[in-house]
């Protein structure tokens, strides 16, 4: 099984230099492989994206057939931040647990 965790190399609000709340995650079962991590340890609530290594998901399958996860990003824009171009890179860091 795999463990993967979430954090982001910069955010993507300007106004904001930390996490927020107008910038969240959370993680799904893929419709077509239901039950391929533990949902009772994964993030599977809408959580600030943390701007440090945080654990997403647990104990992820590895089996071909049941080994898919997918991951819901919720974005509202603040009423203050002004207009432009935003980008902010997630990473996802995986690792063997056994």
């Amino acid at each position: 099984r795999i463990d993967v965790n979430i954090s982001a190399f910069n955010m993507l609000f300007q106004i904001y230099s930390s996490s927020t709340h107008h910038y969240q995650y959370k993680i799904d079962n893929a419709s077509s492989e239901q039950g391929s991590f533990n949902a009772s340890g994964s993030t599977i609530t809408f959580t600030n994206i943390p701007e440090r290594n945080e654990s997403a998901i647990k104990q992820l399958n590895k089996t071909d057939s049941n080994d898919s996860a997918e991951i819901d990003i919720l974005i509202e824009v603040p009423l203050n931040e002004s207009s432009g171009n935003r980008t902010s890179r997630l990473i996802f860091t995986g690792y063997y647990v056994g």
